[in-house]
């Protein structure tokens, strides 16, 4: 095995060390952005479905929803 080593160019590793450092720093980044791009999602839903509740329940008693029969 040594001399397998020995007989490689040194070129070879220096390369894959950037894809192996790419992949441990940058696949942890991306997680992280993922996760805040969700929350800041979920929390943009969330203020939305209140705010259409808040509107739903100021309508008037008299008011009948699209397709209901008067």
């Amino acid at each position: 095995m040594k001399k397998l080593a020995q007989k490689m160019n040194n070129l070879l590793f220096d390369a894959a060390s950037g894809p192996l450092i790419l992949m441990i720093v940058g696949v942890p980044i991306l997680l992280i952005i993922i996760v805040v791009v969700l929350i800041f999602v979920t929390v943009r839903m969330i203020k939305r479905a209140r705010k259409k509740n808040i509107e739903v329940k100021e309508l008037p008693e008299d008011y009948n929803s699209p397709g209901e029969d008067q």
